[in-house]
């Protein structure tokens, strides 16, 4: 295939590989840098300076910075960095973990999580926090192998955040998405509630290309790291926590929405910055900053490095993690996600436990209230009056109820409880999976509504169930196809299986299953749960999959309900055939399957095809050396012109050139030379030509002579396909105009001149057309061979795809229209370079056009485009007189040329699926995974039949004997209504058999593709 050489594509393509590779290679290096330990405050690396722990007044730890007492005059932004949020733990004499924190809210290194001999690192799976336990006494002195604070000193030297602008003009750093920031100043500051409520506005979060959205955060002034004033603590510190939990959101003083993945992923085409913190550094309040960031004494920051001189914010842009980076841009994370059951409980007893901190400790005894009840142990959660208690101890079951008690529990809120009392009354248990725990598999589910006799039987049709994860979960990953399925009838196949989605809880560890359509109870009661385990498993933000799980689990719908009675189709792509008839493909198109039983489109490539001599066809043809003018006239044009598959060398059943987007057209000038020229009002469309010209012979005459564009008297419209989605696209409006600059001149790899017509080249919205569309079903080509034409093949092959005036889009012509209007300040000094397909013989018409000039009398005759609505021709200077009228207003010119073009869209098409319903009411399909990456989207479209014909066979049920649009041959479709696709399967109801067809488009700007995993359809019967 023959190409422009476009370096600029090639270049910034590997300048865009350089890029991520030096990024990398520099947050390697910093990491290594921080790891070494950092400087003082000109340094640009967060310093390991650590202070000494000190008590606070008012109970517990903080480490003390350096300030100056809250006075100095001007406050200093030190450093900022990023880390994990935990809260350090240390140990007693005997070497077991105190249970109260030393230190909460401190953020340490991402990668102490490996723990080692010195710490231990877990997460709480109730809330999510992190703890890290240092495992030495506080306070003790070294014996040999390091302190609690000299260690503490360790884990907290933290990756750095370079001081950077947002102009996009640097190297950035890279941080997690769901790290914490911590921005270090130099005194003390004002941290009361006033100045709490205000933290979001005076250190502001904002995120996107650029960053200037506001991003959700936890805002709060640093627990543990400042100094004493007048006897209280104050803060020398601010946190942003990208990361919102449930119970996060409670606590802070404004709203902030739950958010468990933190910052938006970053492109990883894009070297920008798309995270930036700002902080007033002046009150404005015209512009709405009418709080700033203050010491105890009330003195503002002092603007230092990257500066907005407009507003005098301090700014600092960063750059997220983006799906690219390792871990998918999250903290590492080396904990597998488990399955957690919550079951309900009675709280029996409680009080104070005399081995607990006061306040904290409880000794408490309940009773399960459901047959889902296994011994405590410790790590296992207690939720009580809607707080969560960590269980510290073992406790075996007691008694034919199940009661558990002494178990020792440590509250994990802030404050402290007073009354014991508070935790009795009805409370969940909380567990992870145990594998060989003597319990039904469903009570590891939920139903909502409860079922009448826990843990599964007498469920309603109408339920739904619910999977609760011990920590957040990777949305995309929890699929109603894959990862988490119900089946009716207890058997493993897709025919069985239920039609639902999954709806994911805002925190991201409960995910509900909702059926469609209600569970169906006509002819069994019993349905089945399947939650697998291993690569194919639901999976962690970070990627990790689920550890264990319980596989399947079966419930019983409860009796005496109404009679409930459905079906449906699901295709999980495991393999082209899943459908019946057994052995037979059950799609086709322009997509691929892949191991992971994934379907994938065409992905976003760019090309240039020339249409010129360097083709078979286009060989043929003879060139006309003078050129011609039209379009680009001062008098004003209107052309018509077209390019056949052939004459870019396709063939008209390679897919992979089916479904196309034309971004650019280019003309050759006549022997290369190019004048400069403008045109103000300039204007391009692009639609299918409703004919397709082939220029065959018998003996010398042309054999199709009447197969090309239609001239005047007919209108210009005449000649465009005729369909309501393949009308006319505008894709240069007039206003935009056309500067034709010689400096543009480029040559194909063959050496055809080309240059560039305007089409996104003006800086405007990308713009395209999707040529051979094979959602346009509209048929054509009236007076041709049909396809292949019989200029490319010989007879009986002519036609063989598709017969006269039965041509689809894939064989129709790109038919290009340029509006020039009437310009005082335009040459036409420019020709374009044309070739002629039979010599001689003016027919089959290759373009249709209306130009204005002079006529034969010297007066000017000016082509309003927008008006001329038949092609009337143009003037002939060479005439005698000159300016005599054209002897056509359409004939054989063909232009010689190029295309631009993208893959944006691919399609495919399933077979006819038989739904076995005589007629069914169908439900919402399900498309799996719900959300794409970017702009890309997968659209799903539907037609419905209620039989075919008998000379159809197995046509309708093989995918190899289907057309790009769906169709076959021989036999007909006995259509359920107008036969038409659309994208609401609903208003197929009663029809038996349904066919999908299936639109993948990509996001061209950013370079991703969409992805199907599954795809399902209920049905009511």
């Amino acid at each position: 295939m023959e190409g422009l050489a476009d370096p600029s594509r090639v270049t910034s393509k590997r300048r865009l590989d350089l890029q991520r590779h030096f990024a990398w290679s520099v947050a390697l290096l910093q990491g290594f840098l921080a790891a070494c330990g950092g400087g003082g405050a000109s340094d640009p690396w967060f310093s390991s300076t650590q202070g000494e722990l000190v008590a606070k007044p008012d109970g517990g730890y903080f480490v003390s910075d350096p300030h100056f007492g809250g006075h100095a005059t001007r406050v200093r932004l030190l450093e900022m960095g990023w880390g994990r949020l935990v809260d350090v733990h240390d140990v007693d004499q005997g070497s077991a973990q105190n249970p109260l924190p030393v230190l909460r809210d401190v953020v340490i290194g991402e990668s102490w999580i490996t723990g080692g001999s010195d710490v231990r690192f877990e997460t709480i799976p109730s809330s999510g926090r992190g703890r890290l336990t240092i495992l030495r006494p506080r306070g003790a002195p070294d014996v040999g192998n390091g302190t609690f604070e000299s260690i503490l000193e360790r884990v907290t030297v933290l990756g750095p955040v370079l001081p950077r602008s947002a102009d996009g003009d640097a190297l950035y750093s890279v941080v997690a998405r769901n790290a914490t920031l911590v921005l270090r100043f130099d005194d003390l500051l004002a941290d009361g509630p006033e100045e709490r409520a205000d933290l979001h506005e005076t250190v502001r979060l904002l995120s996107g290309y650029p960053p200037v959205v506001p991003q959700p955060a936890r805002h709060l002034f640093d627990p543990s790291h400042g100094g004493l004033a007048d006897g209280k603590f104050h803060s020398t510190r601010v946190l942003i926590d990208f990361t919102v939990s449930e119970a996060e959101a409670l606590e802070v003083p404004d709203f902030v929405p739950v958010n468990p993945i933190g910052l938006p992923a970053s492109s990883f085409l894009s070297a920008q910055p798309n995270v930036a913190v700002r902080l007033p550094t002046r009150i404005d309040e015209a512009n709405g900053r009418s709080r700033r960031l203050v010491n105890l004494g009330g003195r503002g920051l002092e603007p230092e490095g990257p500066t907005d001189a407009a507003t005098g914010d301090m700014v600092r842009a960063l750059r997220s993690g983006s799906a690219e980076d390792v871990n998918g841009g999250i903290l590492l994370d080396l904990d597998r996600p488990e399955i957690v059951g919550a079951w309900d409980v009675q709280v029996e007893a409680a009080r104070a436990d005399p081995m607990g901190p006061p306040g904290f400790g409880f000794e408490v005894s309940l009773r399960f209230t459901t047959p889902c009840r296994v011994p405590a142990r410790a790590g296992d959660t207690l939720e009580a009056g809607g707080e969560f208690y960590e269980v510290r101890s073992s406790s075996e079951l007691h008694g034919p109820d199940g009661r558990l008690t002494g178990m020792r529990v440590l509250r994990l809120a802030t404050e402290p409880l007073s009354l014991a009392e508070s935790l009795l009354g009805a409370a969940r248990f909380l567990t992870v999976f145990r594998s060989k725990a003597e319990v039904d598999p469903a009570c590891w589910v939920t139903f909502v509504p409860q079922p009448g006799n826990p843990a599964a039987a007498g469920v309603d049709c109408r339920s739904f169930v619910r999977l609760r994860f011990s920590e957040p979960m990777d949305p995309d990953s929890v699929r109603a196809f894959d990862s988490f399925r119900l089946f009716r009838r207890g058997l493993d196949s897709e025919r069985n299986l239920v039609i639902g989605s999954v709806r994911a809880g805002q925190g991201l560890q409960e995910f509900d299953f909702l059926p469609r359509l209600p569970l169906a109870n006509h002819e069994e009661r019993f349905y089945r749960v399947a939650v697998p385990s291993g690569p194919n498993a639901a999976r962690d933000l970070s990627g990790v999959p689920l550890s264990t799980s319980f596989e399947t689990a079966v419930f019983e719908l409860a009796p005496d309900q109404p009679i409930f009675r459905n079906g449906g189709v699901a295709l999980r792509f495991a393999s082209k055939d899943e459908l019946p008839p057994a052995g037979l493909d059950d799609f086709r198109g322009q997509v691929t399957i892949e191991a992971d039983g994934i379907l994938y489109p065409r992905p976003t490539s760019f090309a240039t095809h020339i249409a010129d001599r360097s083709h078979p066809i286009p060989a043929l043809m003879l060139p006309f050396g003078p050129g011609v003018q039209t379009p680009l006239s001062p008098f004003g044009s209107k052309l018509q012109a077209l390019w056949r598959y052939v004459d870019f060398g396709f063939q008209v059943q390679q897919e992979n050139f089916h479904n196309l987007d034309v971004i650019g057209l280019y003309w050759s000038p006549v022997g290369g030379r190019v004048n400069a020229d403008f045109y103000p009002e300039f204007e391009m469309r692009m639609a299918h030509s409703r004919f397709l010209p082939d220029e065959s012979t018998a003996s010398t005459s042309p054999l199709h002579p009447l197969s090309g564009l239609l001239g005047g008297p007919f209108p210009f419209t005449d000649n465009l396909l005729q369909d309501p989605r393949g009308e006319q696209v505008v894709v240069h409006p007039r206003a935009l105009g056309y500067q034709v600059l010689p400096s543009e001149l480029r040559f194909s790899e063959r050496g055809t001149p080309l240059m560039p017509f305007p089409w996104n080249r003006t800086g405007a919205p990308l713009t395209s057309f999707t040529w051979r569309d094979t959602s346009v079903v509209a048929r054509a080509g009236p007076a041709s061979g049909g396809i292949p034409l019989d200029i490319e093949t010989n007879p009986p092959l002519t036609g063989s795809i598709a017969p006269e005036n039965e041509v689809p889009t894939i064989g129709l012509p790109l038919l290009w229209e340029i509006r020039c209007h009437p310009s005082a300040s335009g040459l036409g000094f420019n020709s374009f370079d044309l070739l002629l397909p039979v010599p001689g013989f003016p027919t089959p018409n290759f373009r249709a056009f209306s130009t204005g000039g002079f006529d034969q009398f010297g007066n000017v005759a000016r082509v309003e485009p927008d008006r001329e609505l038949v092609p009337n021709g143009g003037f002939n200077p060479s005439s005698f007189p000159p300016g005599r009228p054209t002897l056509f207003s359409a004939d054989n010119s063909f232009y010689v040329g190029a295309i631009d073009t993208v893959v944006r869209v691919s399609r495919a098409v399933t077979i006819w699926i038989d739904t076995g319903s005589v007629a069914p009411r169908f439900g919402e399909p399900v498309l799996e995974p719900s959300r794409q990456i970017g702009a890309s989207v997968v659209v799903a479209e539907f037609r419905g039949a209620d039989g075919f014909s008998a000379e159809a066979g197995g046509a309708p049920f093989d995918a190899l004997r289907l057309d790009p649009y769906g169709d076959f041959r021989p036999g007909t479709v006995i259509w359920h209504g107008a036969g038409t696709w659309s994208d609401d399967v609903r208003a197929l109801e009663g029809a038996r058999y349904i066919q999908v067809r299936l639109s993948f488009f990509n996001d061209v700007a950013n370079g991703f593709s969409p992805v199907l995993d599954s795809l399902g359809i209920a049905f009511e019967e």
